[in-house]
């Protein structure tokens, strides 16, 4: 099984790419923090660019030795009716869920007696 993995390069070509942005970034940061003198705050400039430059490594890295880069990322959520999503799966977990939510009896929070109703929610109290 090989360290690196070559399956989907568009996507790992990408992951350097902006791995090698962070890289650039964050060595400018870091390289401007120590040379230039009259900034207002170099602390803060060099712990950015040090931040930058970590963020940087991890994604080379990721890129790389991630076995499924195209799961990394957040699938869309497919709902009915909905335009991108394409067409919904019939009956999933969360439909019955959901059902299940909408047919089950109005809490009852702490103090308030379960016989009487909100003042909030529907008229008076009784």
């Amino acid at each position: 099984m090989p360290l690196f993995k070559t399956d989907r390069l568009t996507l790992r070509i990408g992951g350097t790419v902006l791995g090698g942005a962070f890289l650039a970034l964050g060595g400018l940061s870091v390289h401007g923090a120590i040379t230039i003198s009259n900034l207002v705050a170099p602390d803060r400039v060099f712990w950015y660019g040090v931040t930058v430059l970590i963020a940087g490594v991890l994604s080379i890295g990721f890129a790389w030795l991630e076995a499924r880069p195209d799961r990394v990322f957040c699938p869309t959520v497919r709902r009915p009716g909905h335009q991108l999503a394409g067409p919904a799966p019939k009956d999933t977990e969360f439909d019955r869920l959901f059902a299940e939510q909408e047919n089950a009896e109005p809490a009852v929070y702490a103090g308030q007696p379960s016989g009487l109703k909100s003042s909030r929610t529907r008229g008076n109290l009784v």
